[in-house]
């Protein structure tokens, strides 16, 4: 997609980027798919004059540019009377987690010369990702079925009357939801909109939503994966039992590289074997920190949703001592997964639980382990 330069009219920022801030190289669109550019600029055009803005699709062929369809919009530039600006959480530039609750305060500052009266305000939030079931305000009137909140000067005092230089604040509060399986048009482009009017004049702002990692650890006695175990279960004090730890990793929203998982060996278990047999390269134990590394390269969004989860297996060798005797034994602790989001710029992760002998996943072997 092009968009013809417009004298008076300076992009600061696009979304996504642009190849050279006129051009845009977009995905193959299949029937009844779409989607959304962003563009922010400055205007250093006066008041009263008007802007040309002109967008075309097609595209290129021999070093040709064939025009599929062209879209044009005239605007004109007017004195603005308010600004309107929005904190997320206390910040402008929020990125938000899922599951998270967002505390959203809009502001509106009298940047005329005359004063407003009985000001009527609306803030109207679109996205998937919102549970609408948490939508509260103060001093709001919530109208979770419009996704809308209203705010009229008869509840708030301050809308009475907002003199020229002065601002006022109205906030509300949302949870996103915890995880959803993110349709094709949502992938790598979660946006949380909120539009927001007053004295007819609307803004919109948006904020991205980082992508969530999901972990699994488990342990079993029981094969798994190709590989036999031996010992006795439950373990006995000196005497060694092997056990196959499993981590799966599935990824939600966004692309993410660079993805890792860590975590410690308790004393008394050593490392034995990985499998698939490509794994083993990228596995790793420190053994002054008897730490456990596994790169586990890049996962596409919605990967490990629908189909199956980026998986590795190991075998590890417990024996336990004299100490451990009548006790559960740790087999592994708490893993942490990581990775960096490439639609967020965020490093993103998720912590799970570590695995003792006690086996709650292996329903042959479950509830025998405490050490003899």
């Amino acid at each position: 997609m092009k968009v013809d330069s417009v004298s008076g009219f300076s992009l600061e920022s696009a979304d996504p980027s642009s190849l050279d801030n006129t051009e845009w190289k977009l995905n193959t669109l299949n029937k009844a798919q779409g989607g959304r550019i962003n563009i922010k600029g400055l205007i250093s055009s006066d008041t009263g004059s008007h802007l040309n803005f002109s967008a075309k699709l097609g595209m290129w062929q021999n070093g040709t540019f064939i025009v599929l369809k062209e879209a044009n919009q005239d605007v004109e530039v007017i004195n603005p009377l308010v600004f309107i600006s929005e904190q997320v959480n206390n910040s402008a530039n929020h990125v938000a987690f899922p599951g998270e609750k967002l505390h959203y305060e809009v502001f509106f500052r009298n940047i005329g010369t005359t004063s407003f009266d009985n000001l009527f305000v609306t803030s109207k939030i679109d996205g998937f990702a919102f549970d609408l079931s948490t939508l509260t305000s103060n001093q709001g009137q919530v109208r979770a079925n419009d996704n809308l909140i209203i705010w009229d000067f008869k509840q708030v005092p301050e809308l009475q009357h907002l003199l020229p230089n002065r601002e006022i604040s109205v906030t509300f509060d949302v949870k996103l939801k915890d995880n959803w399986v993110p349709s094709d048009s949502e992938k790598n482009n979660i946006l949380l909109k909120n539009t927001v009017n007053v004295f007819d004049i609307t803004q919109e702002f948006n904020i991205k939503v980082n992508s969530n990692l999901g972990l699994s650890q488990k342990a079993y006695y029981a094969s798994q994966g190709g590989f036999q175990n031996s010992g006795t279960v439950p373990p006995k004090v000196n005497k060694s039992t092997t056990y196959i730890i499993v981590w799966q990793v599935k990824n939600y929203f966004n692309d993410v590289k660079n993805i890792k998982v860590r975590a410690v060996l308790p004393q008394g278990v050593t490392l034995t074997a990985v499998l698939p047999d490509n794994q083993i390269s990228n596995f790793s134990l420190d053994s002054a920190s008897r730490e456990i590394v596994w790169l586990a390269g890049n996962l596409a969004a919605s990967k490990g949703l629908i189909n199956s989860p980026l998986s590795v297996y190991f075998q590890v060798s417990l024996t336990p001592s004299f100490l451990l005797q009548g006790k559960l034994a740790n087999l592994i602790g708490q893993a942490t997964v990581s990775g960096e989001d490439q639609a967020t710029g965020t490093v993103v992760s998720s912590t799970v639980s570590g695995v003792n002998t006690d086996l709650p996943d292996d329903q042959a072997n479950s509830g025998g382990g405490i050490v003899h």
